[in-house]
C-alpha cells in the first residue's frame, strides 16, 4: 500500500522495526521514514529521537488489534472482555495519551 502511494520513484529500505527506521533517518541513511505518529511523538518526548523533521504526513489511519498465540494463557473472549473493561474505565484512553502527540499541529483528527 505504501509503495503504491509513493510511486516508483521511491526505493524501499526495510528495517527490523520503526525505531530502527527513525535511527536511519537521524543519521542520514534514508531521507524519509514511514512510522506511527504515536511512536514518533513518544520517542521525541523521551528524547531518544531528536532529529529535526518536517511535520508528519498522514498516509493512513489504522485501528490497532490484538492477537493471541496458540499457547496464550487466556481465551480470545477473555482478552476482548479485558479490552472492553479498560475502554469503559478510561484506562486505555489514559495509556494512549502517554504516547499521543503533544503538538496539535501534528495530531491527526482520527487519533484516539
Amino acid at each position: 500500500e505504501l509503495s503504491t502511494l509513493l510511486g516508483k520513484g521511491f526505493l524501499r529500505e526495510d528495517a527490523p522495526n520503526a525505531a530502527a527506521n527513525l535511527r536511519k533517518l537521524a543519521v542520514g541513511r534514508v531521507e524519509h521514514a514511514a512510522v506511527s505518529e504515536r511512536l514518533l511523538s513518544y520517542l521525541q518526548r523521551q528524547g531518544t529521537f531528536k532529529a529535526a523533521i518536517h511535520p508528519p504526513l498522514l498516509m493512513a489511519s489504522l485501528q490497532t488489534h490484538c492477537a493471541l498465540g496458540p499457547s496464550a494463557p487466556l481465551s480470545l473472549a477473555e482478552l476482548n472482555e479485558a479490552i472492553d473493561g479498560i475502554q469503559r474505565d478510561g484506562s486505555l484512553a489514559r495509556l494512549y495519551r502517554r504516547y499521543a502527540p503533544t503538538d496539535d499541529k501534528t495530531r491527526s483528527s482520527s487519533s484516539p
